[in-house]
């Protein structure tokens, strides 16, 4: 069942029938459904109640666990893990008020939902939503005070890999040349502290 229109139509499916369903302003996604046939990773996004959400959750799990689909919630990207198998990744993006999500935010994630969202259930807040203007500092800053938490191989491995897969947003922005600098540190043969290193110098405000 992991095909992008089997899991949309499952998801509508299930958000309609949930009984607190009401209680939601705003539910929506971003991601590999929206672009491509397979559904892997989709940053979930919506507006609502916290207790509401959690039962939510707790009940779509167990929803696609019947389709034979293992759905794993993650809130930051710094905590997300692959996994093999049949394995729907939500990146759960979940906020109380839409000011709750422009306070939160990156201001480059904020200009993403807003070109790229889709809704699934109630009004579509991301017309609301003002372009972000998108500084060096307001692009930078967030990636560079996530790299000074890494600590290991593998907590290196997760951010490189969203660098790598944010390309878009460098060129949008007009980093491309810092793209360009990262991805060859990340392609060389040097050790992941190394990388980091100069990374580091990259991203620095």
């Amino acid at each position: 069942m992991n095909n992008r229109d089997k899991v949309i139509d499952k998801l509508r499916e299930l958000i309609y029938n949930f009984k607190d369903i009401d209680k939601y302003k705003s539910i929506s996604f971003i991601g590999s459904l929206s672009d491509g046939d397979r559904a892997s990773d989709v940053d979930l996004v919506s507006i609502g109640d916290e207790k509401t959400h959690r039962a939510f959750k707790k009940y779509l799990k167990s929803e696609f666990l019947k389709e034979g689909i293992n759905i794993i919630f993650f809130k930051s990207i710094v905590d997300k893990h692959r996994f093999d198998g049949d394995n729907i990744m939500f990146h759960d993006l979940h906020y109380s008020s839409l000011n709750s999500f422009l306070k939160k935010e990156w201001k480059s994630v904020i200009n993403t939902i807003k070109k790229e969202n889709i809704v699934l259930y109630g009004e579509n807040f991301s017309i609301k939503i003002p372009y972000q203007d998108i500084t060096f500092s307001d692009f930078f800053s967030p990636l560079y005070s996530w790299s000074r938490k890494i600590n290991s191989q593998k907590n290196f491995t997760i951010f490189q890999a969203y660098l790598l897969s944010i390309e878009k947003r460098f060129y949008e922005y007009g980093f491309d040349n810092e793209f360009k600098k990262i991805k060859l540190i990340i392609n060389s043969n040097i050790s992941w502290k190394n990388k980091l290193n100069q990374i580091w110098d990259i991203l620095k405000v």
